[in-house]
């Protein structure tokens, strides 16, 4: 689950998108968002994410920092990462990385 899958911003994330599927893609890609099933995060991002966002700390000590917390109509994996590009941090995608989700189904990206 990819920003320029779903979201395409221009015609140049249609052709990468077409240039991943045939494996054709190379390098790294500045991205508005990526799904957060297979990401390598720094640990910085997320301690710049509680001095940005003190609102998503957690109620209490067992609970977590609510990072993915979805606003309006966005999912999780987005709601991050706008919070990420708030943060003036950005978001790449590595066109070569293979994933898939597995479970009853298999979801490749």
């Amino acid at each position: 689950m990819i920003q320029p899958e779903i979201k395409p911003r221009n015609h140049e994330d249609k052709l990468l998108c077409n240039d991943i599927r045939r494996g054709t893609a190379t390098g790294l890609v500045n991205v508005d968002w990526i799904g957060f099933g297979c990401a390598l995060v720094h640990r910085e991002v997320f301690l710049e994410l509680q001095r940005r966002f003190p609102e998503l700390a957690p109620a209490n000590e067992i609970e977590a920092w609510r990072f993915f917390q979805p606003l309006a109509d966005e999912g999780e994996d987005e709601a991050i990462c706008n919070r990420i590009k708030a943060c003036s941090i950005p978001i790449w995608l590595d066109t070569q990385l293979v994933c898939a989700h597995l479970g009853n189904m298999a979801f490749f990206a």
